[in-house]
């Protein structure tokens, strides 16, 4: 037998399933990365989540990540885990990036999402990264089905406000933004004179009301100080329940596996309310 074969032969006997792929160990810092770290991964892979992985209210994955540890977000905590991955965000704390830069750590970075066609380019990058590909297909796919499933109801072409606690007002440039126009909503943000996401008068939304207001709840009470621009007599004289839709936080604070129910969701609200 010729003496290369044999050598290549021993080689692949002696390897055995050590040659094999080693699973990635990975730790999320981020909320968003947590979703798609859970949805993509085997659970044996995930070192550890972000505090806030267990938040029902802004987490779509609650209760799956009570089988997981979480993280406080440091630094510390990487190096002491050695994991093979982190997934951060882009507005991580700057302290904790910069100390996984200086000890070589390796990390992907994932951006908000903007619209769906970044969404789908970030799952088949971190499925990638993950050795999760068909995974990352398989959610792409659910996306993109719930996404028609919502084109089927455009048509309304009623204006919507996306009001946030304390006045925020989802922009152009929002996620949230993105899937009310794909149900036929019209964001009225520039008519708002916004050409991004920031804090708005309540005059100014009353000067040039919308059809609709878009908010986390059809409840019109305010249950702390953030909410108590949302419960203003003024707004609740304009804008009865069948001109509000309520989109829950969990369902829009990432894009991921939370984004087939978001877009079906909202295509129901929008039933609801068009005339």
């Amino acid at each position: 037998m010729n003496w290369r074969l044999c050598l290549l032969l021993l080689v692949v006997l002696c390897a055995g399933p050590a040659a094999e792929a080693r699973a990635l160990r990975v730790m999320s810092l981020n909320l968003c990365a947590d979703q798609l770290l859970m949805a993509l991964a085997d659970p044996a892979d995930i070192v550890s989540l972000s505090p806030f992985a267990r938040d029902a209210r802004l987490s779509f994955l609650a209760e799956t990540a009570a089988t997981f540890p979480l993280n406080r977000g440091t630094g510390e905590e990487v190096l002491v885990a050695k994991p093979d991955l982190v997934l951060i965000g882009r507005f991580g704390r700057p302290a904790t990036r910069e100390l996984l830069r200086r000890f070589n750590v390796a990390t992907e970075t994932l951006e908000p999402w903007r619209g769906l066609d970044d969404g789908v380019a970030q799952i088949r990058r971190i499925a990638e990264r993950l050795g999760r590909a068909e995974r990352g297909e398989a959610l792409i796919l659910r996306i993109r089905e719930a996404e028609r499933d919502a084109r089927a109801v455009a048509g309304a072409k009623l204006s919507a406000v996306m009001l946030q606690r304390r006045g925020w007002v989802g922009g152009p440039d929002s996620f949230t933004g993105a899937l009310i126009e794909h149900a036929g909503l019209i964001n009225a943000a520039p008519n708002l004179g916004l050409s991004r996401s920031r804090f708005v008068p309540l005059e100014q939304i009353v000067m040039r009301p919308p059809d609709l207001l878009v908010l986390s709840s059809l409840d019109p009470q305010a249950v702390d100080q953030g909410t108590a621009l949302l419960g203003h007599p003024v707004l609740n004289g304009m804008f009865d329940v069948s001109q509000r839709i309520a989109i829950p936080e969990r369902l829009v604070v990432c894009g991921g596996p939370s984004t087939p129910d978001a877009l079906r969701h909202i295509a129901a609200e929008v039933r609801r309310v068009a005339p």
